[in-house]
């Protein structure tokens, strides 16, 4: 009689399925990306370009002319916008040959969205006090890099730097605590990368983190500071007048500089901002589009003040820094974290489709309160959460058929409308799971919570 084999428990089981699905998402990355790299260039880059590697070439002329002693922004077909940090750190690149320079940076994006998609999951379990197991870990960041697959793989054809700055962002959330310095230093470094992380700042402060902010600040201006090694004190100034005043131009300000970064206008038709969708309407560009948009931000910012005070969580008094390691403002501020980026990227004048995989740190928590739910929590708060936020980043499909729908989509700004209608529901859900965990670790009645540790439902 032959012997049977015990059945896997369904949790090895899941983590195994799990573990596939990260090898298959990775795997149609690769397939999707790679072969670019022998592909031909855009033709109106033919002349400069010798690969279909999206921006990495930008980045790549860029180095070579940093390591030259050239100007950086008129570099190949002045196609480089950024600080000069990526131009610095791409110099290395520039001792191999153009292909290989990109097949390499293909396998490290590839690793940091795997790491990113691990390092989110994880936090945010840990912040929301969940079981951190290996099974419980894998099976929530599989989903995560699912959901935020469409985006990541524009990303990764692109090769553009936004993973490498999402890596940052979720290291620094990590770090915040423990090591407050060092989670400041990662922040200016992502602000070095590119400017997005700026609303950060703020935030840090309003949360009393001083330590965290003054960090940041400094580490802004200190890893502002590292191009000048290769290219002196000048030359560095030069390039961050350069890139600044294209920033300046779209905001409507004055120049800084004689040189302009080649920054698009905030009407631009890959914006899917709700700011670009604004200025586009109205046909006046940052004039009217800008005070609009703060207006909207204010709207958002009591909507989900509403939303803290009807779960019992403080939207401002919160206590120090050192105070904060108990819930629920440790579980919060992981929500905050993913729910500013989200705002800052609704908002942007300069936010492109690619721009999106940083949701990835919004669709972490949805995926950890979908796939380890609390027994007294809800899920349809994030269930809508997530199906607001991944149908309005992938409708209408991206096909000949759907073209005329999806220009009309992103002149309105539909995905950053999306953005800001998923996040009442996204905070709620959250502080929800929040609440319910107070009532299975707490479920004595006579238990009063400390003062500013209410969670009681209005």
């Amino acid at each position: 009689m032959p012997l049977l084999r015990p059945a896997l428990p369904p949790r090895r089981l899941q983590a195994f399925a799990a573990g596939a699905l990260l090898g298959l998402v990775c795997l149609w990355f690769w397939l999707v990306a790679a072969h670019r790299i022998d592909d031909a260039p855009y033709p109106g880059f033919a002349s400069v370009f010798v690969t279909g590697c999206g921006d990495f070439e930008h980045f790549y002329q860029a180095a070579w002319a940093m390591r030259e002693g050239r100007d950086i922004y008129s570099a190949g077909v002045h196609g480089y916008i950024y600080p000069p940090l990526i131009a610095f750190a791409f110099i290395p690149l520039t001792l191999l040959p153009v292909k290989s320079a990109a097949l390499l940076m293909l396998v490290v994006n590839l690793a940091l969205a795997l790491a990113c998609a691990w390092l989110a999951a994880a936090e945010f379990m840990r912040r929301f006090e969940m079981e951190l197991s290996f099974e419980r870990v894998i099976v929530v960041a599989a989903v995560t890099l699912l959901l935020a697959a469409p985006k990541l793989r524009s990303e990764l054809q692109m090769w553009q730097t936004n993973v490498p700055m999402l890596f940052a962002l979720l290291l620094a959330l990590r770090w915040l605590d423990a090591r407050p310095r060092w989670a400041g230093v990662l922040l200016g470094l992502a602000v070095n990368i590119k400017y997005l992380p700026l609303v950060y700042l703020p935030y840090l402060l309003l949360r009393r983190r001083f330590r965290a902010a003054a960090w940041f600040g400094a580490g802004i201006v200190g890893v502002a500071l590292l191009p000048a090694l290769v290219t002196g004190w000048s030359a560095n100034l030069n390039h961050w007048a350069t890139a600044l005043s294209g920033i300046a131009r779209l905001l409507g300000l004055g120049s800084l500089a004689t040189e302009v970064a080649n920054v698009d206008p905030i009407t631009i038709g890959h914006s899917i901002s709700i700011t670009s969708g604004i200025a586009r309407a109205l046909a006046s560009g940052h004039v009217l589009a800008l005070p609009a948009a703060g207006a909207l931000v204010v709207g958002a910012m009591l909507l989900l003040a509403c939303v803290y005070r009807r779960a019992g969580v403080p939207a401002l008094r919160w206590p120090s820094a050192n105070a904060q390691v108990s819930q629920p403002y440790l579980g919060t501020l992981a929500l905050e974290w993913g729910a500013l980026l989200a705002l800052a990227l609704a908002f942007s004048p300069q936010t492109n489709p690619r721009h999106t995989c940083l949701l990835l740190m919004v669709f972490a928590p949805l995926a950890a309160m979908l796939c380890a739910p609390r027994p007294a929590a809800s899920r349809w708060p994030a269930l809508a959460a997530s199906a607001i936020l991944f149908c309005g980043l992938v409708l209408p499909p991206n096909t000949p058929q759907f073209a005329s729908e999806l220009a009309r989509w992103r002149e309105l700004g539909g995905a950053g409308w999306c953005m800001l209608a998923m996040l009442p529901f996204f905070v709620w859900a959250g502080l929800r799971h929040l609440d319910a965990r107070r009532a299975v670790i707490v479920p004595r009645r006579d238990c009063v919570p400390a003062a500013g540790l209410s969670f009681d439902s209005a």
